[in-house]
């Protein structure tokens, strides 16, 4: 179990099989990208939750899950690492990223309270130790459409600030337009998990570059950690419907 002062997930492994690791404390967020095939979204819904719920303690982590699709994060449901339930549509989305947006601002006014400046000073500080949580949505183009003022707002609220309280952001979409990932989403996120994508121009929007538009190996993806100036072709692991199942189930009865 993870001793409650960093927040890393297993991305994969690159070509000379060196496992490589995403910190949201070091990035602050992630956005995930690729097109329909590329294995983004297997990993964003299997390797990437599976690994973090079998590493931290309900106490330690809990999820904010938003799936505008109704299918991908069914599986999680009942799991004891859920701030709420699992969330299906844009009005419930909106109510749970606006209360996470008043969590933030209570988080702040208790650190300032206590003298520090980041959740793992204060934790270590205090007795009433401060969860991390992370908002997990899995199509944020979904969110975008119905509301891009609200969600553009609040996403780039957290993107500058939630860091320092222990408020992350996993933000997945197959498609990375300017309407979908506005420039301060961009400029705001040092973390980027790229898969295949659909063009060029799809490239250079998530890393400023060409080059991902190319990848033709289902799972291959591009790793990027902008503040230590990281970037890796990385294989992701693969963890199958059954074994997220096979997971929960034990992680529900060792709760």
């Amino acid at each position: 179990m993870n001793n409650g002062t960093k927040l890393q997930f297993l991305v994969g492994t690159t070509d000379d099989s060196k496992t490589v690791y995403g910190d949201f404390q070091r990035t602050g967020h992630f956005i995930s990208s690729g097109h329909v095939g590329s294995g983004h979204a297997s990993y964003d819904e299997g390797a990437f939750v599976t690994n973090l719920l079998q590493n931290y303690s309900p106490d330690q982590l809990q999820f904010v899950m938003i799936d505008p699709k109704m299918v991908q994060l069914t599986p999680y449901e009942s799991v004891p690492h859920l701030l709420q339930p699992v969330i299906f549509n844009p009005e419930d989305a909106r109510v749970a990223v606006s209360g996470l947006l008043d969590e933030m601002d209570v988080r702040f006014k208790l650190l300032t309270e206590s003298g520090v400046t980041t959740i793992t000073e204060y934790n270590a500080k205090s007795e009433d130790k401060l969860p991390f949580i992370i908002l997990l949505c899995t199509e944020i183009a979904d969110l975008m459409m119905v509301d891009g003022e609200f969600y553009g707002h609040a996403f780039s609220q957290f993107a500058m600030k939630a860091r320092a309280v222990g408020i992350h952001m996993y933000l997945a979409t197959q498609r990375p337009s300017s309407d979908v990932l506005t420039d301060v989403m961009l400029g705001g996120t040092f973390g980027r998990i790229v898969f295949a994508v659909a063009s060029a121009a799809d490239s250079e929007r998530l890393l400023g570059e060409s080059g991902a538009e190319n990848i033709s190996e289902q799972g291959r993806l591009i790793f990027v950690n902008y503040v230590d100036n990281e970037k890796k072709s990385v294989k992701a692991p693969y963890v199958s419907d059954e074994e997220v199942m096979e997971i929960v189930e034990q992680i529900k009865e060792n709760a």
